[in-house]
C-alpha cells in the first residue's frame, strides 16, 4: 500500500491527508531524487548530522515480554527461525495485502501466484459505495476484501484455516497490548507458522534500506539521522508483512516484506532483520492512528487437507467473484456493510453513482459540491503545496500529476480490473474444459473494456482536483455529466459479465 516516490515525500514532507488513507494512485510516477536529495542532505546536516552521536535507533528501555503473561514452553524460546518463506513482491502500490499470503503458500508448498490469489480473493470484481469519510465515492477490493471472512474464503480453497487476532480490549495498556501480541507472534513462529501483520511503512528497516540505496545517500549521514526526524511524520498508510523470526537474545525480528522490489531490490526484503525494539515504537505509533488494525496478526495454518483442484478452485471463486459483481451482500463481509454501512454494492454501487452523478438536479448539485469541498481541502494539503512548488520550479524532480493521481479513487479500481484481466487472458488455455477457457477470454475481455472505463472516469474526476472550488457550475455539470455516461458504460459491462438481463 505504498509507493516509491510517494513514500518518499511522506517520510519527509508529511504529505497524506487523513481523509485519504486509503486511496492510492495508479502508477508509480518516475522521479528525478537529485534535488530531494540535496534538500535531505543539507536539512539532516543541520538536524543530525552535527550530533554523531545522535543514531536512528528507538528507545532502547522497553520490556520487550513478561513471561508472567503466559506460561509455556512455546512462550520461552529466546529464538526461532522459519526457513524457507519465499519472497513474493506485491507489484502495485497496494497488493501487500495478496503477496503475504502468496508468501505462505508457497511455503506450505502449493502452486499458486500473486495474480491467481488476487483473482481467488475478488479483484476486479468488488466494489463499494460511500465509505463514511468517502461520501460518493467507490471503494475497489482492496478496501472490501481485506476482512476475516474474506481471508477464511481464500484459505479454504488452499486446503489452509486462517485466524485472525488483534487486541482484546480498547481499554488496555500500550504495554499490555504489546504483550498480547507479542505472545500471539512468538507461539506462531516457535511452530514454523508465518505471521501476516500490518504496521507503519515508515519505519521498517527494509524500507529504509531501499530509500537510502535509492537516493544514494551517504552512509554517514543517514546513521546520523535522528529519530525525532522520523517521528515527525505520523503514520497514514497501513502496510502488511509477515514475521517470519525472532530473536530476544539480540533484541531482533525477522521478516519477510513484498514492496522491497517496487523500490529495485528485493534482496532488502526478504529475511529483513530489525531491531525489536524499533519494530516495536512502530507497532506502538501505527496503533495510535489506526486503532481497528492494530496489534493485528494473521495466521494461515496448514491443516493436512489438500487444497483444491486449480479447476475447483477456478469456479468456486468466479461464482463468489459474481456474487460479488452482482450486489450479493452476503458475499461481502459483514464489516463492510454494518460498520461502514455500504449497502451498495458490486453493481449497486455503480448505479447509486450513476444516479448521483446525473439523476436529478439536487443529486448532481450535491455531488458536485461534495467533490469540490474534497478537492479544494486537497488543493490545501502540505503535500499539494510541495507537490504545486515543485511542479512549477522544478519539473524535473516531480511532477504535480503523480499527487493528482494519487488522490484519483479511480485509477486503482483500472489497475484492479485491467491486472484481472490480464490474468484471465493468460489462463484461458489452462483448463481442459473448453467452457471454462470462454468464460475466462469473455471476462477478460470485458474487464478490460472497464478498466478503460475507469480510467475515463479518472481523468475527469481530476478536473475537480485541478480547480476544486474554483470549478465553475456549467463545466461541473458537463463533467458530471460525462461520468455518468461512462458509469453507464460500466453498468452496461457488468450486467454482461453477471448475465443480468437489461
Amino acid at each position: 500500500m505504498l509507493s516509491v516516490d510517494i513514500l518518499f515525500l511522506q517520510i519527509f514532507f508529511s504529505i497524506h491527508p487523513k481523509i485519504f488513507i486509503q486511496i492510492f494512485y495508479y502508477k508509480p510516477g518516475i522521479m528525478k531524487y537529485n534535488m530531494l536529495v540535496s534538500i535531505f542532505i543539507v536539512f539532516t546536516i543541520f538536524t543530525g548530522g552535527i550530533l554523531p552521536n545522535v543514531t536512528i535507533s528507538a528507545k532502547e528501555n522497553i520490556v520487550l515480554f513478561d513471561d508472567g503473561v503466559e506460561k509455556g514452553s512455546e512462550n520461552k524460546k529466546e529464538t526461532h527461525i522459519i526457513e524457507g518463506v519465499p519472497y513474493a513482491s506485491q507489484e502495485t502500490d497496494f497488493y501487500c495485502t495478496y503477496a503475504c499470503p502468496a508468501m505462505i503458500f508457497k511455503y506450505y508448498g502449493i502452486n499458486t501466484s500473486l495474480y491467481e490469489i488476487l483473482f481467488n480473493s475478488g479483484v476486479g470484481y468488488s466494489l463499494a459505495y460511500s465509505h463514511p469519510k468517502l461520501k460518493r465515492f467507490l471503494l475497489s477490493c482492496t478496501g472490501t476484501s481485506n476482512w476475516d471472512s474474506d481471508r477464511s474464503f481464500l484459505a479454504s480453497l488452499y486446503g489452509l484455516s486462517y485466524e485472525e487476532n488483534r487486541s482484546s480490549s480498547n481499554a488496555l495498556s500500550e504495554e499490555e497490548h504489546w504483550n498480547e501480541y507479542w505472545i500471539r507472534v512468538k507461539k506462531n513462529i516457535s511452530n514454523d507458522i508465518p505471521v501476516i501483520t500490518v504496521t507503519d511503512p515508515v519505519y521498517l528497516t527494509s524500507i529504509r534500506n531501499c530509500l537510502k540505496e535509492e537516493l544514494n545517500i551517504p552512509e554517514w549521514i543517514w546513521s546520523n539521522t535522528p529519530e525525532f526526524i522520523w517521528d515527525m511524520f505520523p503514520c497514514t498508510m497501513s502496510h502488511m508483512i509477515v514475521i517470519v523470526g525472532f530473536n530476544e537474545s539480540d533484541g531482533t525480528i525477522c521478516f519477510n516484506d513484498p514492496s522491497t522490489e517496487i523500490f529495485g531490490h528485493p534482496e532488502y526484503g526478504l529475511y529483513a532483520w530489525m531491531n525489536l525494539t524499533d519494530f516495536r515504537e512502530t507497532m506502538d505509533r501505527f496503533s495510535k492512528n489506526q486503532p481497528y488494525y492494530s496489534y493485528v496478526t494473521g495466521t494461515y495454518k496448514n491443516i493436512s487437507k489438500k487444497p483444491l483442484e486449480k479447476t475447483s478452485r477456478f469456479i468456486k471463486a468466479r461464482q463468489r467473484n459474481i456474487e460479488r459483481m452482482g450486489g450479493n451482500i452476503s458475499a461481502y463481509d459483514d464489516y463492510v456493510v454494518e460498520k461502514w454501512n455500504c449497502s451498495n454494492l458490486g453493481i449497486n454501487a455503480l448505479k447509486e453513482l450513476e444516479k448521483n452523478l446525473g439523476n436529478g438536479i439536487k443529486n448532481r448539485i450535491t455531488t458536485i459540491f461534495t467533490y469540490k469541498i474534497i478537492s479544494t481541502a486537497y488543493m490545501f494539503s502540505l503535500a499539494y503545496k510541495i507537490y504545486y512548488l515543485f511542479d512549477k520550479f522544478l519539473p524535473f524532480v516531480v511532477d504535480l500529476s503523480d499527487y493528482q493521481s494519487q488522490m484519483n479513487y479511480c485509477y486503482q479500481l483500472a489497475v484492479e480490473k485491467q491486472d484481472i484481466s490480464q490474468y484471465l487472458w493468460d489462463i484461458q488455455y489452462v483448463f481442459n474444459d473448453s467452457n471454462i477457457s470462454k468464460t475466462c477470454r469473455r471476462d477478460a475481455i470485458l474487464l478490460g473494456y472497464e478498466a478503460e472505463n475507469f480510467t475515463k472516469l479518472a481523468l475527469n474526476f481530476s478536473k475537480f482536483l485541478e480547480r476544486g472550488m474554483l470549478m465553475p457550475l456549467p463545466c461541473a455539470f458537463s463533467i458530471t455529466e460525462n461520468m455518468a455516461d461512462i458509469t453507464g458504460n460500466m453498468i452496461s459491462i457488468e450486467r454482461e459479465i453477471i448475465g443480468e438481463v437489461n
